[in-house]
């Protein structure tokens, strides 16, 4: 029975949401929290304001873009657990393929008394991507999506 148990558990924890398209892939997550993990809202306990912007493939035509803007921070006069919100703006293009973003975040962090933290957030997102028809040949896409999964608990190791 306990076999039976843990190979369930095993099964629900594994089961994950699949994606067709592919995020971007980012190296800046340990210089800005938020910009992939909403749940970090307020970590840093001031308003924390990152901007960016990359053009890769300089010169070649259809080459991916990619700029994001976000604002974060903690609803002032809190303790060891707080109320973090944050806004971020993305828009990426590679090819034919492309989106703009404006995500709204909410978090709320938990510090557990080993002293990391546990984060929980909800987050709204409008999207409009596109399919770059006028490079491509296809029908343009636009519209606005709701995040499937509304609160994802995170866990966030801080110092002290």
């Amino acid at each position: 029975m306990k076999q039976l148990f843990l190979l369930g558990f095993a099964i629900v924890c594994g089961a994950t949401t699949t994606s067709a398209q592919q995020f971007p892939i980012r190296a800046t997550a340990m210089m800005n929290p938020f910009q992939d993990h909403p749940a970090a809202a307020g970590v840093l306990g001031c308003m924390d304001l990152h901007m960016g912007y990359r053009n890769q493939w300089s010169g070649i035509e259809g080459a991916p873009q990619t700029a994001f803007a976000n604002l974060h921070g903690q609803m002032p006069g809190q303790g060891d657990d707080f109320h973090g919100f944050g806004v971020r703006v993305e828009s990426d293009e590679a090819g034919a393929w492309g989106y703009n973003a404006v995500n709204l975040a909410y978090a709320y962090n938990l510090r557990l008394t080993n002293g990391a933290r546990l984060g929980s957030r909800a987050e709204c997102r409008i999207l409009s991507a596109s399919t770059g028809h006028e490079h491509a040949g296809y029908a343009r896409i636009t519209g606005c999506e709701r995040s499937r999964s509304i609160w994802q608990p995170t866990v966030y190791c801080a110092d002290g």
